[in-house]
């Protein structure tokens, strides 16, 4: 099976440490970064926020983490505002909500540029992830 993954490159920079809230409730704190991701010789930077456990437990991101989420931004922004917001639990009256989806529409231009017709073969490698 053709591994995008492998053959993509990743180098963080640590941005800042941000609270982490549910319900208005603070359950920790999670490492921000500006990552750039490198594959053949196209590139792009993206910010990408840890989980809380990895920030607890000092550990740096992951590429495999990363293009995780990134694949996931791309498949989202593809939905409607309406069915992004039904399917991760956002208000669709929220300016906040709207910026959220907008922003993973601006990461999936980027993974467009960046890895074109693979992208889709990317997506397969992280089906069930």
């Amino acid at each position: 099976m053709f591994n995008t993954t492998k053959q993509t490159k990743m180098k963080s920079d640590l941005i800042e440490q941000i609270e982490v809230k549910h319900e208005d409730r603070l359950i920790g704190y999670a490492n921000k970064y500006k990552v750039r991701i490198s594959y053949q010789k196209r590139s792009g930077v993206f910010e990408y926020t840890d989980s809380v456990a990895n920030t607890n437990e000092g550990k740096e991101p992951e590429i495999k983490d990363v293009l995780y989420c990134l694949v996931m931004d791309y498949t989202s922004a593809s939905e409607t505002f309406q069915d992004f917001c039904d399917e991760f639990g956002y208000d669709n009256d929220s300016i906040k909500s709207l910026n959220v989806f907008k922003a993973c529409q601006k990461n999936s231009e980027k993974m467009k540029r960046i890895f074109g017709p693979v992208l889709n073969a990317l997506h397969k490698e992280y089906e069930g992830y």
